[in-house]
């Protein structure tokens, strides 16, 4: 009944993993064992179709092109431009933009650009830009930097150090859009050609140092999940805490097995169960499966405390170097709402918490006896043998600490929290 459980809750994991788009349009491009780039155009030489159109809009583009232009096997046949029509016109939730240029079967250039604040046709800015092929360009001072580039001459894709007259004209790379270029270094082709320079630095357009590319391409690569699982939790003006999981009092369920793999969550709930709403009601626990099952470029974990519609008490721990099931420990501890936690001491701090008595996400200073047992939070999930301060007709219970310090659980301001959330904060480029 378990694998059951744990397979109806992997189920979305499956149907999307927070994928915009299929599959077979992500390919491992840097050859890092990971199919997480999205092939978003194709922009091919000497097709005698602009490029800026097809890019722009997907003018000259038939309903039906081969599937060479569709992958990454740069030799096999492609005679048109490719525009992922989804991936272009929904640019939400991008972590980096990769532009390539491919030449002879290769994918021989590469700039990496920030995707986030950009739209479709931004973001080829230098402010934008993260890594390049070449040394010098992230400190030059270009005149175009842009894929609109020069729209007098049809220079599109266009990173420009200067003019001076076409025999001095230098820069690094250029998509000659029309039959027709003025200068005598981008004609002798049949357009649209792209040119770029093949060694380390800009160089003069006229050099023995420009080739021809057969292609250019753009790959997206997304930040996890899909944008209405994030949230601007601080009025920041920024939506970037992820909601990886939210545990539930008194629905019936233990927490444990909801938040390890699934167990026992509903495969419908409440919508509420996945915002930050906290005031609508939610009867389930929620497990966002792509966000724990794929633990990876965490800053960040915020664990916060819901009581009576608001977030009452957060910690804040360590994304890097964790796991899903180890980040809530004392030694990624970056910042507490109770002023004592750091400097404890601790007789549990951990998810797992007391596994023989079922106390888990447990923060506890001390057992003396049910009467003197102190701490800051803890779910109760259904303990053989409960003390008087857990006891309680329908389990679990979140129990915490109300005041800036550890509270003993019998006597002290402890009280009940309707819920305890799970945000995820991923590291900027």
């Amino acid at each position: 009944m378990r694998s059951f459980l744990l397979a109806l809750a992997l189920l979305p994991i499956f149907a999307s993993a927070g994928m915009h788009g299929k599959p077979d349009e992500y390919f491992d491009i840097l050859g890092t064992g990971h199919k997480d780039w999205r092939l978003a155009f194709r922009g091919t030489a000497h097709i005698q179709k602009s490029v800026y159109d097809a890019y722009r809009d997907g003018t000259g583009i038939p309903y039906v092109i081969e599937d060479g232009c569709k992958t990454i096997d740069w030799k096999a046949p492609c005679n048109n431009h490719y525009r992922n029509a989804d991936a272009m016109n929904n640019w939400s939730n991008i972590r980096e933009v990769l532009y390539g240029l491919v030449d002879h079967g290769m994918l021989v250039k590469v700039m990496r650009f920030k995707g986030a604040s950009t739209n479709n046709l931004n973001w080829m800015k230098q402010n934008f830009l993260i890594e390049s092929c070449w040394e010098d360009l992230k400190d030059a001072r270009p005149n175009y930097f842009s894929i609109n580039g020069y729209p007098k001459r049809h220079r599109r894709f266009f990173i420009n150090n200067n003019y001076g007259g076409c025999d001095k004209d230098a820069g690094w790379t250029v998509v000659v859009d029309h039959p027709s270029p003025a200068c005598p270094w981008e004609k002798n082709e049949t357009y649209p050609y792209i040119k770029y320079v093949a060694g380390q630095k800009y160089e003069n357009w006229n050099s023995y140092r420009i080739r021809s590319a057969d292609a250019i391409v753009v790959f997206l690569n997304y930040y996890p999940g899909e944008p209405e699982e994030y949230h601007d939790l601080f009025h920041t003006g920024k939506k970037e805490w992820r909601l990886a999981f939210r545990g539930t009092a008194k629905v019936g369920q233990p927490v444990y097995p909801a938040y390890e793999d699934g167990t026992g969550v509903k495969y419908y709930m409440e919508d509420a169960c996945k915002t930050v709403n906290f005031h609508l009601p939610c009867t389930s626990h929620y497990r966002n499966n792509d966000a724990l099952n794929h633990w990876k470029n965490i800053d960040q974990v915020l664990f916060g405390i819901i009581y009576k519609g608001e977030m009452v008490k957060t910690i804040f721990f360590k994304g890097e170097h964790t796991t899903y099931m180890n980040w809530y420990e004392p030694e990624h501890l970056l910042k507490s709402c109770w002023d004592d936690l750091p400097m404890g001491p601790h007789k549990f701090f951990s998810i797992a918490g007391d596994k023989k008595l079922l106390r888990r996400f447990f923060i506890q200073r001390n057992y003396d006896g049910c009467s003197k047992d102190a701490g800051w939070m803890v779910v109760s999930d259904q303990p053989p043998t409960p003390c008087p301060w857990e006891t309680t007709t329908i389990f679990p219970i979140i129990k915490f600490a109300a005041g800036p310090k550890v509270e003993n659980w019998s006597k002290g301001q402890a009280l009940d929290a309707d819920a305890f959330v799970i945000f995820l904060k991923y590291k900027k480029l």
